[in-house]
This record gives C-alpha cells, sequence and structure tokens, in this order.
C-alpha cells in the first residue's frame, strides 16, 4: 500500500488525491480517526469470528423482527436495475446495506466518493493517527445481485440504493460499500481458524487491491484547522448528516468550549450567520469572516497544545479505535 507524505491542508489534500488517481476512474475514500492495522469489516473486527451460518440467521432475525421498518429487497433492486426478470435477487445484498446502516456488524465497510466527505470523518472525532484510505474500485464494481454475496471470493464494490427521503445521509455522503469475502474453514489461506469459523483477509493484503489503495495520513495537530476549511466549502455536520439529529450535533458544537470549538470569535460569527440565514440575509461575507476567524483560533491552539516532543504518529502508538460505521 502506497503512503502519502503528511495531509496539512485541503489543497494538500486534494493535490495527493490528483497525485494518486484519476477523474476517469472509480476512486473512493474512507476517513477514520485513528489508523487501523488492518482495513476489516466490523463482524471481523470481534475476538472470536462469527460462523457463516450465523452471519446469515443474523440478517434473517434483522429482516424477520424489522417487520415493515426493513425495505423490500425487490424494491431495491429494481430501483437499481441489477437483475432480470426471469431470475430472483439474493435478498441477502439489500439486507446488509440497510444493516449496516442502521448499526448491524456486517462484511460491509462505508466509503465515499467525495473525497472531503472522507476527510471530515478523519478529522471530526479526538484520534491520535486521522488517516484517509483512497482506493481505486475500476472494474470492483462489477456485482452480479443475483448471486449469494457470502459466496465471493474478491472484495466487490457497490453502492447503496435506497429511498433518499428516509435515508438522505447516505446522498449526503456519497456512500459506497465494500463487501469483503471470507475465508471457508479447509482452504489453504485459513489453515489457522477453527473448522465452524469463518475469517477474512485484509483489504490491504487481498491481492486484488494491490496497487490499488493509498493511505493519507493527517497531521493531527491540523485537524482543527481543516475542519475549518471543509466548513467552508460547506462540509460540516450539517451537512454530512441532513435532519434535526445532524443539526443539533452541530448546534451541540456550538456549546463546546473554545478550545474545541475554534474560539469564542469563531462561534460567535458563526450563531451570527445561523441567525443570517434563518431571517435570509446575504452570507457570502459572514462565511468569509467564520472561515478566517476559525483557521486563526486553530493556528494559535495547535501552537499552544502540540507537545515538544513531537507527533506521537511518528511514534506509531496505537490509540483506540473509533469507528463510525
Amino acid at each position: 500500500m502506497q503512503t502519502s507524505t503528511y495531509i496539512r491542508s485541503v489543497a494538500g489534500f486534494l493535490a495527493a488525491i490528483r497525485e494518486h488517481s484519476s477523474e476517469h476512474e472509480l476512486t473512493l475514500f474512507r476517513g477514520q480517526p485513528n489508523r487501523r492495522r488492518s482495513l476489516l469489516p466490523a463482524i471481523a473486527r470481534q475476538a472470536h469470528a462469527a460462523t457463516l451460518d450465523t452471519e446469515r440467521q443474523v440478517l434473517d432475525m434483522f429482516r424477520h423482527y424489522g417487520g415493515e421498518d426493513v425495505e423490500v429487497a425487490g424494491r431495491y433492486h429494481e430501483a437499481a436495475g441489477t437483475h432480470s426478470m426471469t431470475s430472483t435477487p439474493s435478498p441477502y445484498w439489500h439486507l446488509l446495506a440497510q444493516a449496516q446502516q442502521f448499526g448491524l456488524k456486517t462484511r460491509l465497510l462505508e466509503w465515499s466518493s467525495n473525497p472531503l466527505i472522507a476527510l471530515w470523518f478523519a478529522c471530526q472525532k479526538a484520534g491520535a493517527e486521522p488517516y484517509v484510505y483512497l482506493l481505486n474500485a475500476s472494474k470492483l464494481n462489477d456485482v452480479d445481485y443475483d448471486s449469494d454475496p457470502f459466496e465471493l471470493t474478491e472484495t466487490r464494490v457497490f453502492p447503496p440504493t435506497f429511498d433518499h427521503a428516509t435515508h438522505p445521509q447516505l446522498a449526503a455522503q456519497k456512500s459506497w460499500y465494500t463487501i469483503h469475502p471470507s475465508l471457508s474453514a479447509g482452504s489453504a489461506e485459513s489453515a489457522d481458524l477453527a473448522e465452524t469459523q469463518t475469517g477474512f483477509v485484509p483489504l490491504e493484503k487481498e491481492a486484488i487491491s494491490q496497487g490499488r489503495l493509498v493511505e493519507l495520513p493527517i497531521l493531527p495537530s491540523m485537524k482543527t484547522s481543516l475542519l475549518a476549511e471543509l466548513a467552508s466549502h460547506g462540509i460540516d455536520q450539517r451537512s454530512v448528516s441532513p435532519g434535526l439529529a445532524g443539526l443539533c450535533q452541530h448546534l451541540n458544537s456550538l456549546l463546546e468550549p473554545e478550545s474545541r470549538s475554534g474560539g469564542g470569535a469563531a462561534q460567535g460569527l458563526e450563531l451570527s450567520l445561523m441567525k443570517n440565514e434563518m431571517m435570509g440575509q446575504d452570507t457570502a461575507a459572514a462565511f468569509s469572516r467564520l472561515s478566517s476567524a476559525r483557521q486563526t483560533a486553530s493556528s494559535s491552539a495547535a501552537y499552544r497544545h502540540e507537545p515538544q516532543g513531537g507527533l506521537r504518529q511518528y511514534l506509531k502508538r496505537y490509540s483506540s479505535d473509533f469507528d463510525f460505521d
């Protein structure tokens, strides 16, 4: 897996992306507050791997007990145009995607086709080693929705196709999923697995990902400044999580201590900006002042709080992981 130089600004981040990708190819991005030792889906990060039968049964229970709240798989495939009239699509593609969205541990990892969304996820939570992963997904989106997703032998990518009225965050976050194959017990790669277990190969070690993955490390002291830059581009909690939940999380950030939210001046300007929005007034100048105040505050905060001995990131110390999926 290739590694870029440390990211200090949005401009530097986009330059690194241009260096490692092509605009004519499908490129996906995943932001993490802490660098993961392996790119594995949530179900593979447990102390004891679930059996394949258990994985299916849990999804069947999700469908059964979810009742009318679980969207009909047929509508999903019909909207996506992903199966022929003479075939019956596997319900598990849809169930995996919907269960993932509501927090069930699955064999899916969430990605975004918007690099700025991934950068926001990497910076918006406390973490000592923020990273963005870039995946060149060309030809990995050749998915047969009539097939059994549990029988895949290589990682594939696919977009969720839900009703955007009920899942607006998926559209806002430009979401995609990687679906990861499990190793069957008895195969050459899984000789160390118990007879009834399945295992997963980390994406960075899978043969199909060779030459496709790039890791973009974020300088931790610049996270606040990067969030300010992203806000000036319209990427914040309100835009990433549309609806009342996202709005309340954004408003909560304005109640945080000044050292965490970017300074009292930035807080006051943001409250003023939101008031102007409510009144329908021109907000361009307020946006400019807000961005300037945030970056000034974050630069001084980084200077005050950066330890003299350097960044822990350079010492490769791993801390507890924070997941957004």
